[in-house]
């Protein structure tokens, strides 16, 4: 008989997981997870964006304003992966998850990550891969959360373009990967976002400067927010600073900020 599988972790755990190879050729991206005082209806942005470096701030308003994206309370978007399309939802205050798939329905409780029929329907590990997309995909916004570190790089120089650079790591404690870092690479022209460089420290423990890349080549502006329309992993030559390979596309559609928020009995494993 089929049954709802559960798998236990802590609430704030997870910020960086491993993006199996069947997506990303072996890259590795975030979970989504909302680290402690993530986003919630009662954060004040104003605040909160006043204490970032100017082209964060910046960034932040070509992209619409973090205090915008903070006032919905709730997100859905159809992503691809491996040729398919998928359909998220997300509770944007709490990082709840609710994923449909061929086959499977994933989701994320506040307490533990469940799938339906069973874990055997999922194409790989559900606590590593649940709402990782959602984390590249709500970049610039998801690196202003609360635990977050910024650091001005000021110009940076890829594939030969001057970009205005931030770099964005973790308090002590904050998610299972503290040590994790980013590079957000915001356009001087148009404040958005147009590279970010990422490493990934959720084996080892340990910082890392071994940096893999995503290419945001196209935007779409959906109500009121420009979020992309699709990226690319890309691999990272720091010696050069360049771009390398494509190792992936990721295709966004459908995407809709709601002003009401989900119901809770949407990311609740389904009574069988």
């Amino acid at each position: 008989m089929p049954h709802t599988h559960r798998i236990h972790f802590p609430f704030f755990a997870l910020l960086i997981a491993l993006f199996a190879s069947a997506c990303a050729g072996g890259e590795s991206n975030p979970s989504g997870q909302a680290p402690d005082g993530a986003a919630t209806p009662h954060a004040d942005a104003t605040d909160r964006v006043a204490a970032l470096p100017a082209a964060m701030q910046e960034g932040l308003a070509a992209h619409g304003g973090l205090d915008t994206w903070q006032s919905f309370p709730a997100l859905q978007f159809d992503f691809n992966r491996a040729g398919g399309t998928e359909t998220q939802h997300i509770d944007l205050w709490t990082r709840r998850t609710h994923w449909i798939g061929d086959g499977f329905t994933l989701g994320y409780d506040g307490d533990s990550v469940w799938v339906s029929p069973s874990e055997e329907a999922f194409f790989g590990n559900p606590r590593f891969y649940n709402g990782l997309h959602f984390y590249f995909f709500q970049s610039p916004f998801v690196l202003a959360d609360e635990g977050t570190v910024h650091e001005d790089l000021g110009e940076q120089v890829i594939d030969g373009k001057t970009y205005h650079a931030v770099k964005v790591t973790y308090e002590a404690g904050v998610g299972e990967s503290p040590k994790d870092s980013y590079i957000a690479h915001f356009d001087p022209d148009t404040g958005l976002m147009k590279v970010l460089l990422y490493t990934v420290t959720f084996n080892s423990g340990e910082p890392s400067d071994r940096y893999s890349a995503l290419e945001y080549r196209d935007y779409q502006e959906v109500d009121g927010l420009m979020v992309p329309a699709r990226y690319f992993g890309r691999t990272w030559n720091a010696e050069e600073r360049t771009l390398g390979e494509e190792r992936y596309e990721m295709n966004f559609t459908n995407v809709d900020f709601l002003t009401e928020p989900w119901p809770d009995s949407m990311f609740s494993p389904p009574q069988m």
